[in-house]
């Protein structure tokens, strides 16, 4: 009998032999997404192009630092040196806009990251324990949302002081409310199914129910809300910034650079209007894209399809 031929293995001895075959399934779940949702391939690829932009920032701009200031090239206009032109200290714009999405990326992800994992958290226990949990914490949350997200991100960075770690606490705060009363409802109906029942009837513990069984089922709804808040509060932090309450000078922010003297040369260098504002409009609408898209293919309300 012939003997089987044995599967490659990494030097710590780590089977290689389903690795081709999870790589292929990405590839046609990937596929699978452009074709059925382009718009929202679309806005992954904008998404993606920004992240490898922020993260390659010093490989994307050789030769050019955002803080370096140069008189007697202020205000040029693009071209071969410098790609978007100059502001008017001299520094290169093009090089200003990639690390300035650096800013933007890490209070976005991490502002819902925080904000976004304390909603889910608290929604669940809220939505599956109930009683004063629930009133408890449900009062807090109307307390937080009614207040505009604007009004109450102006009001915690007026008394904690600009920052970049400012801006971040003020999203986090806006964020929770907003994720929590999404994964609340979500938790309500799903603790309705026979299945929690009959995990409740073979012994499982509140904890166990709701790690195994709730959470599961409040995921896509998460990673819903949590793509159309990276976009709103790309936005916000611009906001913020344009207003002189976000990011403090000498970083690079995109709101800023529409801020000051840019708009006092909208029109002598409109330059430095345009390519920030189309930076700000690019990623955000591709985050809008992608949050749509993965609503449509989670929603079983909006199936066009069979879901088989």
């Amino acid at each position: 009998m012939m003997e089987r031929e044995a599967a490659p293995t990494t030097s710590r001895g780590v089977s290689l032999r389903g690795v081709p075959r999870q790589i292929g399934t990405v590839q046609r779940r990937l596929f699978r997404f452009a074709r059925r949702k382009p718009l929202g391939a679309a806005g992954l690829a904008v998404v993606l192009f920004w992240v490898f932009l922020a993260v390659a920032a010093p490989l994307a701009t050789p030769g050019h630092d955002p803080y370096d200031q140069d008189y007697t090239v202020a205000l040029q206009a693009p071209g071969a040196d410098s790609w978007l032109g100059t502001d008017r200290f001299g520094r290169d714009l093009y090089t200003r806009v990639v690390y300035g999405s650096r800013i933007s990326l890490v209070i976005a992800f991490t502002a819902v990251g925080i904000g976004g994992t304390l909603g889910l958290l608290a929604g669940i226990a809220s939505g599956y324990i109930g009683r004063w949990v629930d009133g408890l914490l449900m009062r807090l949350v109307d307390i937080l949302l009614a207040f505009p997200g604007l009004l109450l991100a102006l009001a915690l960075i007026a008394v904690l002081g600009a920052g970049v770690d400012r801006i971040i606490i003020a999203l986090t705060v806006i964020s929770a409310p907003w994720m929590m009363r999404v994964i609340r409802a979500q938790t309500l109906s799903t603790k309705q199914n026979l299945y929690i029942e009959a995990a409740r009837a073979m012994g499982a513990s509140s904890g166990r129910i709701m790690v195994r069984h709730i959470l599961p089922n409040v995921l896509p709804p998460y990673l819903i809300i949590a793509t159309s808040l990276l976009g709103f509060f790309i936005l916000m932090e611009a906001t913020l910034s344009f207003l002189g309450l976000g990011v403090p000078p000498p970083d690079p922010s995109w709101g800023r650079m529409l801020s000051g003297s840019a708009q006092e040369r909208a029109q002598t260098a409109p330059w430095l209007v345009v390519f920030p504002g189309i930076a700000i409009t690019t990623l955000v609408m591709g985050f809008n894209l992608l949050g749509d898209a993965l609503r449509d293919l989670w929603d079983p309300r909006l199936r066009s399809g069979p879901t088989g």
